[in-house]
């Protein structure tokens, strides 16, 4: 038919018009990647703020750039099919950048193309995240709240670094976690409250920071 379509066509074509949206990046599934750049995001919303994601300077902007187009784990991620494991990349990939991960000691395998249960400092039961324990590992930055929606931790061991900013209250959240040492670096600020309703915690560590208040 020679009428114009009046949905815009998933497939290339070679007309003159420039389009009235801009381009999206190539996408390394087989989804258009335009569909697939919006159900990513979408699902990274769930867990981070649409202002932090948008802003492509910050710890979330370039984990969320990355897990939706630079990720080269194959097969490749599907939203709606891996929704956990994008999640847990996309939430490992902004502490990396939070943390300044390019300057730490220890980093083998992270960002790659192996399963993150393959990246150095990082232990799965099956294919989930439950120990997250890059200490002395020269991190430098803050603690991303998105720590918070790995919900199957057991073990978060972040001490022994340059870790500045505050503890975030989503740590709260992690109703499996047992253990939790972040001494040894520059914190500030209060000792959140939701802490303290961590059922299963058993071990807290906290010395040699500049935490206010009382646990």
């Amino acid at each position: 038919s020679s009428e114009p379509s009046s949905f815009p066509s998933l497939i290339p074509t070679e007309s003159s018009e420039p389009s009235s949206f801009p381009s999206s990046f190539p996408s390394a599934s087989g989804a258009p990647s335009s569909t697939r750049d919006k159900l990513m995001k979408r699902l990274l919303l769930t867990v981070s703020s649409e202002g932090a994601l948008n802003n492509k300077d910050s710890p979330q902007g370039k984990a969320s750039l990355w897990v939706t187009i630079d990720d080269t784990i194959s097969p490749p991620l599907q939203p709606g099919t891996n929704d956990d494991q994008i999640i847990q990349r996309y939430v490992l990939a902004a502490f990396y950048y939070a943390t300044g991960g390019d300057g730490w000691t220890n980093g083998n395998g992270w960002l790659g193309s192996e399963t993150e249960c393959d990246w150095d400092r990082v232990d799965c039961s099956g294919d989930v995240v439950t120990k997250l324990q890059p200490y002395a590992n020269n991190l430098v930055g803050s603690i991303p709240s998105e720590v918070g929606s790995l919900d199957s931790l057991v073990l978060l061991a972040l001490d022994t670094n340059q870790l500045t900013g505050e503890i975030p209250t989503e740590l709260g959240q992690l109703d499996s976690l047992e253990r939790l040492f972040l001494h040894g670096n520059q914190l500030t600020g209060g000792i959140p409250t939701e802490l303290g309703g961590l059922g299963s915690l058993e071990y807290l560590v906290l010395f040699e920071n500049q935490l206010t208040g009382e646990i």
